[in-house]
């Protein structure tokens, strides 16, 4: 765990956070999307942007700042997201909130993970025929276009329909939990605390570059 030391900075006492979202939290979420999956008649959910793998998850990586691995993830009707990922990823992924991790050797250009896809969404219960997935407002496929292609013309073929989840995304993720409300709450304490000290820091005769640097101590 990590101490947001408020008080310091002068809030009325320290908050104590721990790292992370705990399991209870990451099954809630997906829960609550599973909830909102079958009012839209979804078999599935089909995420690959990092905020919402990170969402129903946990997992965070700095291999998201590279274009040439795409990480998939698929939330079932029901149970944990299963992760569809390069082999490189199989033990964070082992350890975040997943049932199963399938994983292929990549870079593999001729087929980034798309027949790993195909074999999971086979698998799973068919009600439906709706995978639903990250297309809409304030959402984004992080793979490549001709991939994603590819996979929702074979998923076609196999009588399954790729349709738009932005909207059951956004909706479940912006009703806060009381753990995402106060680490927001911690948050906002801890900004506004440092940004009262500002006045103090700085002073007559500073460079943009040395007030700048001094403000970024604060935070």
């Amino acid at each position: 765990s990590f101490l947001l030391a408020c008080c310091v900075l002068g809030a009325a006492e320290p908050v104590s956070l721990s790292r992370g979202d705990s399991r209870e939290e990451l099954a809630a979420r997906v829960a609550n999307m599973q909830a909102r999956m079958r009012a839209e008649s979804m078999d599935a959910l089909f995420v690959t942007a990092e905020a919402n793998i990170r969402y129903f998850t946990g997992f965070g990586s700095s291999f998201f700042l590279s274009p040439t691995r795409p990480w998939y993830i698929i939330v079932p009707a029901s149970g944990a997201p299963i992760a569809v990922v390069p082999s490189i990823g199989e033990d964070a992924f082992a350890r975040a909130y997943t049932g199963r991790v399938i994983t292929w050797s990549s870079p593999r250009v001729h087929d980034e993970g798309i027949s790993e896809l195909l074999s999971v969404f086979s698998e799973l219960p068919r009600v439906f025929g709706r995978i639903g997935a990250e297309l809409g407002s304030e959402t984004t496929v992080r793979m490549r276009i001709v991939d994603f292609d590819r996979l929702r013309s074979k998923l076609h073929e196999q009588g399954m329909q790729v349709v738009d989840a932005s909207y059951e995304i956004l909706r479940a993720r912006v009703i806060k939990s009381e753990s995402e409300a106060a680490r927001m709450h911690a948050a906002c304490r801890a900004q506004s605390a440092g940004y009262r000290e500002i006045p103090k820091i700085i002073a007559e005769g500073m460079t943009e570059v040395e007030a700048a640097n001094a403000i970024k101590q604060l935070f």
